[in-house]
């Protein structure tokens, strides 16, 4: 297939814009053909160019937010979209399903739109507009499913496919190399690590689990937290906790795999945040907010890690207890990785996502 895909920067700024590089890596390393559409570059570009075969940049993608008085950036990238080669045109913003509309039509291309956020409580008219734009939709959870289709798009077209993970990358190491890891860093071996990977905004928690590590560190003097990511970093940090900074993917790998537990401490809704299945990936167990999607990521037994959202006490309680997992019980890492590796492979996800493209431009013949 020959695939265009239209994105915003082609820059490490979350697990959306990640997500999306992946897939479509993974898609050309399966032989088809990719081309992409976008708005600015950033540290990714060079990635991209190495597996698209056209990117072409354009001054804006999508309309405002309210749908209405195209800015000339969006009416400048018409023209060199629809003359874009492709069989499919695969989106990742619902903002960016006008600009996706119009390639698909004007080419008799279907339109795929891949949803990673909550949909709106109502699509109003420009959203119904939208909602006429995608011939499928992928879902990230059944809970971003349900969002949109409760907003007025027919649960019919929405295929539901979980994020997968690069379990090579994101695996357990032995002890020898954690420790080795944690030497670099300057923690003691014994150390109770706690680690945080993602963006310092509020609805993502962290202030949360500032309040609660704060409970941890006063029965665990030895524990550790790590903060990974972008964003304002808290004027003041508790005791034993320290901001790293933002981290490259394989950067984030070797810091799971140091940590004792990962905590995702969301305060609101939240699709299928990745840092969940690449720390089950590495073995590592997850506290993390019973919020969005993140139920279905913590099932059966995991689901006894999940919090209700904005309890310091509650996420305290539970990282706590998993204080002394490691020499109470060492099979819980094998335990962690087998339920990743099950149901969150990168391979899973790129066949699903595979299918619903093809299936798609067969439709359309």
């Amino acid at each position: 297939m020959q695939i265009l895909t239209i994105a915003d920067v082609l820059a490490n700024r979350g697990g959306l814009e990640l997500l999306q590089f992946e897939l479509c890596s993974q898609l050309a390393d399966r032989g088809h053909t990719l081309r992409v559409l976008h708005r600015a570059g950033g540290d990714l570009e060079p990635a991209w160019r190495r597996f698209a075969t056209e990117v072409r940049r354009v001054p804006a993608v999508a309309l405002d937010k309210k749908g209405r008085r195209p800015p000339v950036g969006f009416v400048a990238a018409l023209p060199r979209t629809v003359t874009m080669q492709a069989d499919v045109v695969y989106a990742h913003y619902y903002e960016h399903l006008e600009l996706a509309w119009l390639a698909g039509r004007a080419g008799r291309r279907p339109v795929v739109a891949h949803l990673h956020l909550r949909g709106p409580a109502s699509l109003g008219r420009f959203g119904r507009r939208l909602v006429r734009a995608a011939d499928h939709y992928v879902a990230i959870s059944a809970a971003v499913a349900d969002g949109w289709a409760a907003a007025g798009v027919p649960r019919s077209r929405i295929t539901v496919v979980h994020n997968g993970v690069d379990t090579d990358r994101f695996r357990p190491v032995s002890v020898e190399r954690r420790l080795d890891l944690r030497a670099r860093r300057g923690l003691p071996p014994d150390a109770f690590v706690v680690v945080y990977a993602g963006r310092l905004i509020a609805h993502k928690g962290a202030q949360v689990l500032l309040s609660a590590f704060e409970q941890v560190w006063s029965r665990f003097p030895a524990a550790v937290l790590l903060l990974a990511g972008s964003g304002p970093t808290p004027d003041a940090l508790p005791c034993g906790a320290r901001h790293v900074g933002l981290l490259t993917r394989d950067e984030t790998a070797l810091l799971v795999q140091l940590a004792d537990v990962v905590a995702v401490p969301t305060t609101e809704f939240d699709g299928f945040p990745l840092i969940v299945a690449e720390a089950l990936a590495c073995g590592v167990p997850v506290v993390a907010s019973s919020v969005g999607g993140i139920p279905e990521q913590l099932t059966g037994w995991l689901a006894e890690w999940l919090v209700p959202p904005s309890r310091p006490e509650l996420l305290a309680e539970r990282i706590g207890s998993l204080a002394d997992w490691r020499s109470r019980e060492p099979e819980l890492a094998d335990r962690c990785r087998a339920h990743a590796v099950v149901a969150f492979s990168r391979t899973r996800m790129v066949d699903a996502v595979e299918g619903v493209l093809r299936r798609a431009v067969a439709a359309q013949r």
